[in-house]
C-alpha cells in the first residue's frame, strides 16, 4: 500500500501494469518514474490524472514542464486532468506547430483537457487550446479539442508574478476573448478565474482562499469563495 502523504513514484516504480489504461494518482516527485512504469509495462494510457490538493509544502514552479508528458506511455491518451499550479511552460509544450522543425507534437490524441490552478501569461493557455481546435488528427495535426476546463488564476501583484515567473499582471482579457470565440465554435469550455494571493514565500498558505469567477460568452459571473 503508499500512504497518502507517500510519494507515488514510489509506487509506481513497484508495478508492471500491462493492462493499464487509466491513471489517476497525485504528482510523484520523480517525474520519470511514469515513463518507468510505461516501460517496464509496455502499456498506452488513455487517460491521466496528475491532480494534488494545494497545502503549505506546496511550491510554486517555474522550471520546465513535467517530463512524464514525453513518456511514450503518454502519447495515447485522450484525456488529462493535470494541477495545481501549472505554468506557461506547461501550455507551451503543448501548444502544437504544424509547420516548424522545432515545433512540440506531444499527445498528438489528446480530446480532453482539464488543468487546475494555472499561473499563466494572459494569451498563453488561449494559444494551446486554439492550437489544437478544429484539427482533423491527420499527417501533422493533433485531434481536436473536445472539452476544456481551465482555473486561471489572477495574477495581480508584482510579488505573484516574479514568483511564477511571468511578467505584469495577468487578468487573462486575451484568453476570454479568444476561448468564447472558440466555445462559440462548439468547444465545450468550462472556464474559471480566481485571485490566490495568500502567499508565503514561495509556498501557497494552506487553507488559501479566492474568489471565483466564472466565464460565460454573457459576461463575467461571480459565484461563491474558492478554497483550496
Amino acid at each position: 500500500t503508499c500512504e497518502e502523504s507517500s510519494d507515488t513514484g514510489q509506487l509506481l516504480d513497484r508495478l508492471v501494469l500491462p493492462s493499464l489504461r487509466k491513471l489517476d494518482i497525485s504528482p510523484p516527485l520523480d517525474d520519470n518514474a511514469l515513463r518507468r512504469l510505461g516501460d517496464r509495462s509496455s502499456c498506452n494510457l488513455i487517460h491521466l490524472g496528475m491532480i494534488d490538493n494545494i497545502s503549505e509544502d506546496t511550491t510554486i514552479v517555474k522550471e520546465d514542464p513535467p517530463s512524464y508528458l514525453e513518456a511514450p506511455c503518454v502519447q495515447t491518451i485522450r484525456s488529462l486532468h493535470i494541477g495545481p499550479l501549472v505554468v506557461d511552460a506547461f501550455f507551451h509544450h503543448l501548444t502544437w506547430k504544424c509547420n516548424t522543425e522545432l515545433g512540440n507534437h506531444y499527445l498528438p490524441h489528446l480530446k480532453e483537457l482539464s488543468v487546475r490552478a494555472a499561473y499563466t501569461t494572459d494569451g498563453v493557455a488561449s494559444q494551446m487550446v486554439a492550437s489544437r481546435w478544429g484539427t482533423k488528427e491527420e499527417v501533422n495535426q493533433p485531434a481536436s479539442l473536445t472539452s476544456v476546463k481551465l482555473d486561471l488564476v489572477y495574477v495581480g501583484s508584482r510579488r505573484t508574478a516574479v514568483r511564477v515567473g511571468i511578467t505584469g499582471r495577468h487578468y487573462h482579457n486575451q484568453d476570454q476573448k479568444v476561448l468564447s470565440e472558440l466555445e462559440a465554435a462548439g468547444l465545450v469550455l468550462q472556464l474559471y478565474c480566481c485571485t490566490l494571493e495568500r502567499l508565503d514565500s514561495d509556498r501557497l498558505v494552506e487553507g488559501a482562499v479566492g474568489r471565483t469567477v466564472f466565464y460565460t460568452p454573457g459576461g463575467i459571473q461571480y459565484s461563491s469563495v474558492l478554497e483550496y
